[in-house]
């Protein structure tokens, strides 16, 4: 669980490391983030609301990272990477500078949700879920075991243990 489930979080602690490790992989155990990180590592780009969606997550959605590292990685895989711009964003959607609606956040569920209703995206770029049924491919953690087995996939902990 991420600190935006316990309302528990210090950034940059031990936990929010292990999770900027898997984020910068695409393997947080979340389906929409994965998907687009996994699209920005293979094709070096994604669009500017996915941009959003990780920015978020990264920093103040779950993983409480330091804005700075994940500028850094999208620094390193963006075809279209501009410094200011990657930057004033990073800042912008961390909410260390230029936004004072800090209360609103990407949620890594239901923002794909609204723009990706069947979970194409993810069913591209995480195909271990390809079969799983549209009703839990955004939550997988929420499917009874039988379409879990039905889908060939086994969701099992938070994944913190197996780097």
């Amino acid at each position: 669980q991420t600190g935006l489930v316990t309302n528990k979080y210090t950034v940059d602690s031990d936990d929010a490391e292990k999770w900027f490790q898997r984020w910068k992989r695409g393997v947080t155990g979340f389906p929409w983030i994965d998907a687009l990180m996994r699209q920005l590592i293979h094709t070096g780009w994604i669009h500017h609301l996915g941009r959003h969606s990780l920015a978020c997550f990264l920093t103040r959605g779950g993983c409480y990272v330091d804005w700075e590292r994940g500028a850094e990685v999208f620094e390193v895989h963006l075809l279209d990477h501009e410094p200011a711009c990657n930057a004033g964003n990073w800042q912008w959607l961390s909410c260390t500078a230029f936004f004072s609606q800090y209360f609103r956040c990407y949620s890594p569920v239901s923002f794909g949700q609204k723009w990706d209703k069947n979970g194409d995206l993810i069913r591209k770029w995480v195909p271990e879920l390809k079969n799983l049924d549209s009703k839990y491919i955004y939550e997988p953690w929420k499917a009874p075991i039988q379409d879990q087995k039905k889908a060939g996939v086994r969701v099992v902990g938070d994944g913190l243990g197996d780097q």
